[in-house]
């Protein structure tokens, strides 16, 4: 897949925005609703076409590290907005990268590989 240095910026700032609109509009009964999953499935999906599957796995895991059941319903809330603000912070430091690559890196398949 060739896919320009722009584009991929672009694709992730709108990555970004669906999770800013998940985490604005985030109550405790609308936590994981189909905004989210189509955002955080998109993220992953995106990061494996740009980087690798490897990479994704990676994001999984970064921003899945504030999880923990049996909360109450207060922490478990909040626990869910960080998730959210990790998954924005990783997608940015992955913008970060993306701008680090000269157009011809970005342009070819799995360049953007650690």
């Amino acid at each position: 897949m060739k896919i320009s240095k722009s584009k991929a910026l672009e694709l992730i700032d709108q990555k970004i925005a669906q999770f800013n609109d998940v985490l604005n509009k985030t109550n405790y009964e609308n936590r994981y609703d189909e905004a989210y999953q189509l955002a955080f499935d998109g993220a992953e999906t995106l990061i494996t076409q740009l980087f690798s599957s490897d990479t994704a796995e990676e994001f999984k895991l970064v921003t899945s590290s504030f999880f923990a059941g049996g909360l109450s319903p207060v922490r478990e809330l909040r626990g869910y907005k960080e998730h959210l603000r990790l998954c924005i912070a990783q997608l940015e430091i992955y913008k970060m990268r993306i701008s680090s690559f000269s157009e011809d890196d970005v342009a070819e398949e799995k360049k953007l590989v650690k």
